[in-house]
């Protein structure tokens, strides 16, 4: 199996098209089988003059939330969902309106001291990370669900870096052209001077994709990475 590059046509022109990708799966050959590697490859649809949206729910209400909302829009959406995800329970509105817009973050866990800032299931992780530093450490740390990389809520960004002054990135994919290269780099032009320490970034280590389970829970960030780098923040 692949991904193809496709176009919809309407009289009018492009239509409006949702895609729906669960990841992880076949998506080794794209040097990753995490959700943001198949959005780099996507950056093919803006060579069309494509606007593309991509999401990343990260708990079960934001998968319905924004499958919606992508179904609404006028523009190509992508829905990148997280197999590893899909064991993730919690409470989702019935409400057949219930929409979470596209390219608004969400503050995941407020806090004063570290910005975690991530996307789909790392934000599952930073949450767990934060409740560790908490208990353990008694560091109060704010998680930001970016929920969308395209488009990107910069606003929630510098609002929380300007908060706390520190600032770890999260996600999976590999960190060479990784998403949270972009965001450092946004963050320094637009708040370098509210950082107390540098950027730092947890990324998938940067080999060819394990499929054995104990290496891939190894490769992906982890909790024990991720707070590994924490505390070089504190």
């Amino acid at each position: 199996a692949g991904v193809r590059p496709f176009a919809v046509q309407s009289s009018s022109g492009l239509a409006a098209l949702v895609l729906r990708r669960p990841t992880p799966s076949v998506l080794a050959w794209l040097c990753s089988t995490t959700p943001s590697a198949l959005c780099c490859f996507l950056d093919l649809c803006f060579l069309l003059g494509l606007r593309a949206c991509r999401a990343f729910p990260s708990t079960p209400a934001d998968a319905k939330g924004m499958m919606k909302a992508a179904i609404r829009d006028n523009d190509p959406v992508c829905v990148m969902e997280n197999t590893i995800l899909y064991n993730l329970k919690g409470e989702v509105p019935e409400d057949e309106n219930f929409i979470i817009p596209l390219g608004k973050a969400r503050t995941a866990l407020e806090g004063n001291d570290l910005s975690i800032i991530a996307h789909g299931r790392s934000v599952q992780v930073a949450l767990q990370v934060a409740e560790t530093l908490a208990e353990k450490h008694g560091v109060s740390a704010e998680v930001l669900d970016l929920r969308s990389i395209r488009p990107l809520d910069l606003e929630a960004i510098i609002k929380t870096v300007k908060k706390t002054n520190r600032v770890l990135l999260v996600e999976e994919n590999k960190p060479f052209c990784g998403v949270d290269a972009q965001i450092a780099y946004l963050i320094q032009e637009h708040a370098f001077d509210h950082l107390d320490a540098p950027v730092k970034r947890i990324s998938a280590i940067d080999v060819p994709q394990a499929y054995s389970k104990e290496l891939e829970n190894f490769q992906i960030p982890n909790h024990d990475r991720v707070l590994a780098k924490a505390m070089e923040l504190l």
